[in-house]
């Protein structure tokens, strides 16, 4: 009897042993991937970011396609000193207004595009200090209109999703604001 209980002892303290190992190896998942993805990335060997192919001077392709811009080559000056190579950063263009809600479901780590910060996008995704500041400026083939009071009644042009279009909602209530998906499309309409 004293032999099987010791037998039932030791099976229990091994089956004892086995949970404890599970659950100390679970446990430590965690601080596993930690430590093979600190900062918490779709891959952890590559950054996915995504911007804007048309926002000159901050984030635009080149003739052969090639993303670059101060926003872009601050961002990777920025991360090489964290430790990554330029092939480690993928750049992917997009719509801006599509740039935040992207970040936020996943589909890129991060959004690099002369992002304006709000209260509103804090709620969102996180964003980093400032570095930049900007002013907003409008095109016009009308050479009458030399102030804000001569859009009155004119149709403004704005990307969507932008500091621009937020700002234009706010001060210009007596223009007829349309939206666009970017720069390029924005231009291209008023040149028409």
């Amino acid at each position: 009897m004293h032999i099987r209980r010791l037998f039932i002892s030791s099976r229990r303290q091994r089956f004892g042993a086995f949970i404890l190992a599970v659950a100390l190896a679970v446990l430590s998942l965690p601080k596993a991937w930690a430590t093979d993805n600190p900062y918490n990335l779709i891959d952890p060997k590559t950054i996915s970011v995504g911007t804007m192919g048309d926002a000159k001077p901050y984030a635009f392709t080149t003739a052969d396609g090639k993303f670059t811009g101060f926003d872009l080559e601050f961002f990777l000056n920025v991360v090489g000193r964290m430790g990554f190579k330029p092939d480690q950063v993928s750049f992917t263009g997009q719509e801006f207004s599509a740039l935040m809600p992207s970040v936020a479901n996943q589909r890129f780590d991060v959004a690099v595009a002369a992002i304006g910060t709000t209260e509103q996008r804090k709620k969102t995704v996180d964003f980093s200090d400032g570095y930049l500041a900007g002013y907003l400026s409008v095109l016009t083939s009308d050479p009458k209109i030399t102030s804000a009071d001569g859009l009155a009644g004119k149709r403004l042009g704005v990307v969507q999703g932008t500091l621009q279009e937020i700002y234009a909602t706010k001060n210009f209530k007596n223009t007829d604001l349309v939206k666009f998906p970017d720069n390029n499309s924005a231009i291209a309409a008023l040149n028409n």
